[in-house]
């Protein structure tokens, strides 16, 4: 019987343990530098081969202003990087990409087409009773 030794299960492990402690730093990270603060994590996600992770952020700002934090959260990357080796048992940590989180707006746009949808049902059905 074989056995596998990169299984699934281990993988989102490290991923949410990875996620965890990249959350703390970001945190004391925010309360040195304030202009992280308007910024957020939101999930991540690992290459198949587990080289790199990804950080999605969103923010209470706008995408561009966004992406100009997440250009300054670059240059502490390695500091970041070096202080998650340390807290999570690896033998190798990954690089680290951050990237802008889209999927607020998409859900917020879904949401407002399923709002005017219902609010055109409803002038309908009032038109209809109407008659």
């Amino acid at each position: 019987m074989a056995y596998k030794i990169n299984s699934p299960h281990k993988k989102d492990r490290a991923r949410v343990h990875f996620f965890r402690e990249f959350v703390t730093l970001f945190r004391s990270l925010a309360l040195d530098e304030p202009m992280f603060s308007a910024i957020y994590p939101t999930r991540n996600e690992t290459a198949p081969d587990g080289s790199v992770m990804y950080f999605y952020f969103a923010g209470y700002c706008s995408e561009e202003e966004v992406e100009k934090i997440l250009g300054t959260l670059i240059l502490y990357k390695p500091s970041i990087r070096k202080a998650i080796g340390e807290q999570v048992r690896t033998r190798y940590v990954p690089q680290l990409v951050f990237k802008y989180d889209s999927s607020f707006e998409k859900v917020q746009r879904i949401e407002k087409l399923l709002s005017d949808i219902g609010s055109e049902k409803a002038e309908v059905s009032l038109n209809k009773e109407n008659e």
